[in-house]
């Protein structure tokens, strides 16, 4: 096949180290915009990005030339590193170990919109 349309709609949701809420208000709308700029540069079609004080939720397409581990591991890394650097909490910021991807159809992507 000469052509390939890949739409892969990924559900991704990770937490704060220890499930601690640190993520704020104000600290969690710039950190969602750091990571949609991130995943943006990364070939990610980002539909939606939501949190709460623990954890984050994204709603994204997974590009044909990035496997999902890899974009996870990138996301994590560079939005702690990000969260370290400007120094938005007290201490060293980490992600809790691992991360939740749940594959979402093309008919529920709306739905899942909504409940981000």
């Amino acid at each position: 096949m000469s052509h390939s349309l890949p739409r892969v709609w990924i559900h991704g949701v990770f937490g704060t180290k220890y499930r601690q809420p640190l993520l704020k208000d104000d600290i969690r709308e710039d950190l969602m915009r750091h990571i949609r700029v991130e995943m943006e540069k990364m070939g990610c079609g980002v539909r939606c990005i939501n949190g709460t004080p623990d954890h984050i939720h994204v709603l994204f397409l997974l590009p044909r030339n990035l496997s999902l581990a890899q974009v996870m591991k990138s996301v994590k890394g560079e939005s702690s590193r990000w969260m370290n650097q400007n120094k938005t909490v007290l201490g060293n910021f980490s992600w809790q170990v691992g991360y939740g991807v749940f594959s979402v159809s093309e008919s529920a992507v709306k739905r899942v919109e909504r409940y981000i």
